[in-house]
């Protein structure tokens, strides 16, 4: 079963976390998502400088290593992402900033989305 998973809850939202643990949860079960696509608000969990105070818990950290960890696609709205100040190699220099996505981000359109839609069997939204 290809489950993918759309978040568009920021770094600020239980809805973030929510999906975290979702995507955690599947793994443990041996059902890896096919990809999880991070849109809106969600694109800042994509950037590689969030800063926080000393302790405090940092879920676009958590949500980096596990991606990685685990080898999923993870793939931010260039979009949304561009609106927000997150930024690949290629829009870093379009726009003459600094990049800031984080690995194992890959920027892409909507049409990534649409793709993965099609070829799954489930689609969960946060």
């Amino acid at each position: 079963m290809q489950v993918s998973v759309l978040v568009s809850a920021g770094p600020n939202s239980p809805a973030a976390v929510s999906a975290l643990q979702y995507c955690q949860a599947l793994v443990s079960i041996n059902h890896k998502p096919h990809i999880v696509f991070f849109y809106q608000d969600g694109v800042l969990l994509a950037q590689n400088h969030l800063h926080l105070g000393p302790g405090e818990f940092s879920l676009t950290e958590a949500w980096q290593q596990f991606l990685e960890q685990e080898g999923i696609t993870a793939v931010a709205c260039t979009a949304s992402a561009v609106r927000r100040g997150v930024y690949d190699e290629q829009a870093a220099a379009q726009y003459q900033q600094h990049p800031t996505l984080a690995r194992p981000f890959t920027l892409a359109g909507l049409g990534t989305w649409a793709e993965a839609v099609r070829e799954s069997h489930k689609v969960i939204s946060f």
